[in-house]
């Protein structure tokens, strides 16, 4: 039997595929730990973007995440090349991380219609048990290490090549996103536009309350608000609009900022929000 590499664009989402096809050894798992949804993509350079998540992630516990990862990373582009091993890529088109790291690995391709993709995007139908209803229930990730292990083993049979038109649609897509100059990519009406990191900082500053409180579940509430329809962001990167706004004085601080679990904070009195969020960055 033809062995199969299966492709995804997140660690979760490699882990949940890994669990799926852990009893069967001719089936493997890449997953790609760069997060192309941040940083330089023209070119797609791994010192410009080391020197990107290092100053984005300066003075915090996330700093030496992609010196760390870089290894893997490299790696993951180096299994996932055109050879005899059949290739399945997952994704959802909901996940901002997961639809950039699927542009990126179309680019490279010399065919883009010679692999098989399987697109979750609408969601999956799953069955519940003990439930009175025998009809199934869709299931809508906005991720897809939300999905199920099993759930995910039983969507195989939906793998199909793209058509012409769409390898063609996805890769002018990824074109245009790198001729602009905005690092950040989030999701509107299903496509991918370049913004500027101040439209996640205003989830941010609704989710700091008046009272002290972990820096954790501000971060926790704001991705859940930011996450309402799609994934758009990492908690890391929430994370760093949260010390933004402390160093503008919008937010107040106690504790150490390397790491969210440590930090408390509080609304500053000052904060008026009709002339925050232009001078956010």
């Amino acid at each position: 039997m033809t062995d199969t590499m299966h492709i995804a664009f997140t660690e979760s989402a490699g882990g949940c595929l890994k669990a799926a096809f852990r009893d069967m050894p001719d089936q493997h798992v890449a997953a790609l730990a760069d997060d192309l949804s941040l940083g330089p993509i023209n070119p797609y350079h791994y010192p410009d973007r080391q020197v990107f998540f290092e100053t984005l992630y300066a003075d915090t516990e996330y700093e030496p995440w992609y010196q760390d990862d870089l290894p893997g990373i490299r790696a993951f582009w180096d299994k996932t090349r055109p050879s005899d091993t059949r290739r399945i890529v997952w994704f959802t088109r909901r996940s901002a991380i997961e639809y950039s790291g699927f542009l990126e690995f179309l680019s490279r391709e010399p065919d883009p219609c010679a692999f098989e993709v399987i697109d979750l995007t609408e969601g999956v139908d799953v069955v519940w048990e003990d439930e009175p209803d025998e009809g199934p229930d869709r299931v809508i990730p906005i991720s897809l290490g939300e999905l199920t292990p099993d759930w995910l083993r039983d969507q195989t049979d939906r793998a199909r090549h793209l058509t012409q038109d769409e390898a063609a649609f996805y890769l002018r897509s990824w074109e245009r996103l790198k001729n602009e100059e905005d690092d950040v990519r989030t999701l509107w009406r299903g496509q991918l536009y370049p913004t500027i990191p101040s439209t996640l900082g205003e989830d941010v500053l609704y989710a700091v309350p008046e009272d002290w409180t972990s820096a954790a579940m501000v971060i926790g509430e704001a991705l859940g608000a930011s996450s309402d329809e799609y994934h758009q962001c990492s908690d890391a990167f929430l994370y760093t609009r949260l010390l933004f706004l402390i160093r503008c004085g919008e937010v107040e601080a106690e504790g150490d900022p390397t790491s969210m679990r440590t930090l408390q904070v509080r609304r500053a009195d000052i904060v008026d929000e009709d002339d925050l969020f232009p001078i956010i960055p």
